[in-house]
């Protein structure tokens, strides 16, 4: 008998609590939707472990996490892949906290794991490829997660169970579990002369970056490559072809962890491993046709059973799904037995029951093989229950009929349902974009307020600073004001890890039968300021499952709020190094105002500042240097000479002229004072920016002699000239910015209107650049931008402006340009320019540019107008079929 005890360190009544590495997308949001389900009335804590804005891509070691937070509020924990390191796991157990691990390399001893069944559904795939007459048969995966190693382990004993061992040749690794990862792969079959005719790979993503590069290879699939995937995502049945795949419930996992969980919170002992089935489903990229389910023959059994096993296995085949498929049968048993007494029917009569069979495993064929099935029923029956046991045409016709009819319902279902997604991902895609707008205004928006969420689909949040070892509550937002949360008390309100997120917020979760996500707030990996630990946001809100993995909304949020606020930091520093310059001068005048009243008081004040003192004495020729002005030049104070040339030798030869004349000015009389910059040479064998100062002082007897001083200004001076490039030219390509082709382009207006040849304008915006961005990443997009204008610098002439106006937006001013036709070379040759290959990585890539063109300048025109009507003109060009110009009227 189970033990009833409550082990000790849990919260009987607590949250489930979820390490994971994120907390959306296709596998760990529908991981998660699982165990919100099962867990019910309690409610999740989804703690994501990586730092915000990472994906699953980017980390192979379980990341560092403080196991403290939320610790008060959860009974235990399901932990999924590598969230954590095995020590963290071990001081679980050690604590005697209910876990639970969710496809993990290794099982912790006394605790439960549950896994995908990697070898049944590889096996089945592996199996049916055999089936085919492939003996050629390769493995596209990463195998740094444990689950992938597990699929290539089946594969190889599936193929050594034939009596086949693949050779090196036939494994091709990618170098992530996504789409990138698979394309790269494919590159490799392709390198290596496609050495096998059918592949398995380890995720659908790494299958569908196989299906695109081979399609633009123009390798047929599946005639000279089958393909099979493994997750049976969305996808897999709308691609041409179809990608067979083995099929995976990735809630169902979630929620046999979950019910492990709480076993042993009811005080019983569950240990070992324990698989959650999978299924191979044939399609066109095996070699199958698109409609594969075939019911079991007859065989003696009765019809009704062989149709409720053929529906089983068109809902997914899984234990869950078995009361669906039981509804349908006996639907779709009356329905049949009725057309075969001669009676008619509504197709409203089996909608509702074939409807939930569909939303069981939505995806193209379902909907055909439901209609299959139905005919086999009729014409099984037909031997049974008709006289000479054949279908009456009649009733064949109102068969048809009532399966035509069927079938356009179901479509249209699906249509619906395909609308739906894109409308929720389009809401996700301006809700970002809002929230971006927000963040990116960190001098007007205060971040921490959270008032931003109101672009989001979270019901409540919570933002809560590291304050030392504890939490101090920043900010905290409720859409309805009806969620429970009390934000006065909270907002300023200090918290342990352990009981962060407050317990508001998770009451507001459970009562809205949402879950509670809590994510780390950070900048390391992915920004600036490498290991500031911001702290922690708290959102409420339904599970994301439908963005690509690393893409979920919470996800974002927490790394825009980052960046927002390690923005504001950073403005705020600059303000204050200004401020600091600004007190820096103002004392520096004051000094010298100081100086001229009294030489004295001049040299102790130098000291003060801690400057170089010098004295040199014209009428002698001889100069004195102080050891400090040595210092700073970087000299021993013993190896100086007394003649001026130990200083002025020393000077940049640009400043030169300009400190001679300055000093002539000072001995003459004819300035007050001396105060110029310029470089030294300096021991260590570099120039540096110093400021020197001087007073010209007349003796009694009319000899001349300069007191001054030498700061070194060399870190302000940079970070002046810093400022200076910044405000004026990208970050990204080097090229001119907006505000400043803004101040070229309005000389070049006023020169034409005074007469002059001001010139033409191109506005120019690249084709194919946001497919680019998409597939391959930021970083490439990066890459491809900075490319783009490296070329554009190529191809205009010396006084030409190319600047980027943001994002893959670019203008060009030919200052002087005689007028159209030399404007339109110089789009021609930009184009063709920019329309060459570029190679990102291992992968190439194309991209082209539309451009309107504004010629010639007149004078007459603001500079906002020209620049409209050159945006025009390339809206114009786009709209021609692009890669092309078109000139404003």
């Amino acid at each position: 008998m189970a033990d009833q005890q409550q082990e000790p360190g849990t919260a009987p009544g607590g949250a489930v609590g979820v390490l994971s590495p994120l907390v959306g997308g296709f596998y760990y949001g529908a991981l998660l939707q699982g165990i919100a389900d099962a867990a019910g009335d309690r409610g999740v804590v989804a703690l994501q472990t990586l730092e915000a804005g990472n994906t699953h891509a980017e980390y192979v070691e379980p990341p560092a996490y403080d196991l403290d937070i939320a610790a008060e509020h959860v009974v235990g924990y399901v932990s999924v892949v590598n969230a954590v390191s095995a020590a963290q796991l071990d001081s679980i157990v050690a604590a005697g906290r209910p876990l639970v691990l969710v496809s993990t390399a290794e099982e912790v001893p006394g605790r439960p794991r549950v896994v995908p069944d990697n070898a049944t559904g590889v096996r089945e795939a592996v199996e049916h490829l055999l089936a085919h007459g492939h003996t050629r048969i390769g493995f596209v995966g990463n195998l740094v997660q444990s689950d992938m190693r597990a699929r290539y382990d089946a594969y190889l004993d599936t193929l050594g169970a034939a009596g086949l061992v693949p050779g090196e040749e036939l494994f091709f690794e990618a170098p992530d579990n996504l789409l990138a990862g698979g394309r790269a792969a494919a590159a490799t079959m392709l390198e290596r002369g496609l050495p096998s005719t059918a592949v398995v790979c380890a995720t659908d993503l790494n299958a569908f970056g196989v299906l695109d590069v081979l399609a633009e290879a123009d390798v047929p699939v599946p005639g000279r490559q089958a393909v099979v995937g493994f997750d049976d995502m969305d996808e897999a049945a709308s691609r041409t072809p179809s990608l067979a795949s083995v099929s995976l419930q990735f809630d169902l996992l979630g929620a046999r962890a979950t019910g492990l969980l709480l076993a042993q919170v009811r005080g019983e002992r569950p240990t070992g491993t324990h698989p959650v089935p999978t299924r191979f489903v044939r399609r066109e990229s095996c070699g199958c046709d698109q409609v594969v389910v075939r019911g079991p023959e007859a065989g003696g059994r009765d019809a009704r059973q062989v149709l409720l096993d053929e529906l089983f296995q068109v809902a997914g085949g899984y234990a869950a799904v078995r009361p669906v498929a039981e509804r349908a049968a006996r639907a779709a048993d009356t329905a049949a037995r009725a057309l075969l007494a001669g009676g008619e029917l509504e197709v409203e009569q089996l909608r509702a029951a074939f409807e939930e069979v569909y939303r069981a495993a939505p995806d193209a064929e379902r909907a055909g093989e439901l209609a299959f099935a139905l005919r086999r029923h009729v014409t099984r029956l037909a031997t049974v229950l008709v006289p000479g046991g054949a279908v009456a045409p009649e009733v064949a016709d109102r068969v048809d009929d009532l399966l035509l009819r069927l079938l356009r319902v179901l479509s249209r279902d699906g249509r619906r349902r395909h609308y739906d997604e894109l409308t929720h991902l389009a809401g996700l895609l301006h809700s970002q974009y809002a929230i971006s707008v927000d963040l990116l205004q960190s001098d007007r928006v205060d971040p921490r307020s959270l008032s931003w969420l109101r672009s989001t689909g979270a019901r409540s949040g919570c933002f809560a600073a590291w304050a030392g070892a504890r939490l101090r509550v920043d900010g905290v937002y409720d859409e309805t004001g009806e969620s429970g949360v009390d934000r006065q008390a909270l907002l300023g309100g200090e918290f342990s890890a352990r009981q962060f997120p407050p317990a508001d917020l998770l009451a507001a979760a459970r009562r809205q039968g949402d879950v509670a996500f809590v994510i780390p707030v950070s900048t390391g990996s992915t920004g600036a300021g490498a290991g500031r630990r911001w702290g922690l946001l708290a959102t409420v809100g339904p599970v994301e499952a439908q963005v690509a993995t690393g893409r979920e909304t919470a996800n974002q949020w927490a790394a825009l709020l980052a960046v927002a606020l390690e923005h504001e930091r950073m403005v705020a520093d600059l303000r204050r190094q200004r401020e600091d310059l600004a007190s820096a001068v103002l004392r520096e005048r004051q000094l010298a105002e100081g100086l001229r009243s009294s030489e004295e008081r001049y040299a102790l004040a130098s000291a003060a500042a801690n400057d170089g003192l010098w004295d040199w004495d014209l009428s002698a020729g001889a100069i004195y240097l102080s050891p400090r002005w040595a210092d700073l030049v970087g000299v021993p104070a013993g190896a100086l000479s007394t003649g001026p040339h130990e200083w002025l030798g020393r000077v940049h030869p640009d400043d030169l002229p300009a400190l001679q004349a300055a000093l002539d000015d000072t001995v003459e009389g004819r300035v007050p004072a001396l105060e110029a910059q310029h470089r030294l040479h300096t021991g260590a064998g570099g120039w540096r920016w110093m400021l020197s100062r001087a007073l010209r002082v007349v003796s009694p007897s009319g000899e001349v002699r300069l007191v001054g001083s030498l700061t070194d200004v060399h870190a302000r001076r940079t970070l002046e000239e810093q400022l200076r490039h910044e405000a004026s030219f990208d970050a990204l390509t080097g090229l001119p910015n907006r505000a400043l082709f803004l101040r070229r382009l309005t000389a070049a207006v006023e020169r034409a209107a005074e007469g002059g040849t001001g010139g033409a304008v191109l506005f120019i915006d690249l084709d194919g650049f946001k497919a680019v961005n998409d597939t391959l990443g930021h970083a490439a997009g990066d890459e491809l931008l900075v490319e783009v204008a490296r070329r554009m610098e190529e191809v205009l002439r010396g006084g030409d402006t190319a600047a980027r106006l943001g994002g893959d937006e670019f203008a060009v001013l030919l200052d002087g340009t005689a007028g159209r036709p030399e404007a339109e070379r110089a789009a021609q040759r930009l184009q063709d320019a920019i329309g060459r290959p570029v190679q990102l990585g291992a992968t190439s890539v194309t991209v082209s540019a539309s451009i309107g063109v504004a010629a010639p300048l007149d004078g007459s025109s603001a500079v906002e107008a020209v620049l409209r009507c050159a945006d025009e003109a390339m809206y114009a060009a786009k709209a021609a079929g692009k890669a092309t110009y078109r000139c404003a009227a």
